[in-house]
């Protein structure tokens, strides 16, 4: 159980890596993807659900989620002007 914990970890974090620098290039479509890929790689405990995890868990969750719609609407707003 703490390998796949290390590897849903690991993933995450690439994940994430890998929607940073679609977001410094101004690659609005590798952030969206990275982004929300990393999503599925829960790096806390998934069985814990999400109303009964530490406010700083949901916190960060909730931001990254933020993060994406932001992107998305950007991507939207850019593609219609």
């Amino acid at each position: 159980m703490k390998n796949s914990r290390l590897i849903n970890v690991t993933l995450y974090i690439a994940f994430l890596l890998l929607s940073f620098a679609g977001l410094a290039r101004a690659d609005s479509t590798t952030a969206i993807v990275g982004l929300g890929i990393s999503f599925a790689f829960d790096p806390f405990d998934p069985a814990v659900p999400f109303p009964k995890r530490p406010l700083w868990q949901r916190g960060v969750l909730i931001l990254q989620l933020a993060v994406l719609l932001g992107v998305i609407a950007r991507e939207f707003v850019n593609r219609l002007v």
